[in-house]
């Protein structure tokens, strides 16, 4: 298992916001992360590195930069 972090900015949607996760890939941030409001950026990193930026559209579509 491996330790990701997602990482929210004060973004006026919501607060700045860490939240720490074990998981065996990093495909577990999507389930976290559609527990947030939608239009909402969220860093995704591996330890100390950047793995991509995600976001969920009030639609469902996810958008993985």
């Amino acid at each position: 298992m491996y330790t990701y972090r997602l990482i929210y900015a004060d973004d006026g949607i919501g607060v700045a916001q860490t939240i720490e996760f074990d998981a065996n890939d990093p495909g577990a941030a999507l389930n976290i992360a559609d527990r947030h409001e939608p239009n909402r950026s969220a860093e995704l990193w591996l330890e100390s590195e950047h793995l991509c930026t995600i976001r969920r559209s009030e639609t469902g579509f996810w958008a993985i930069d």
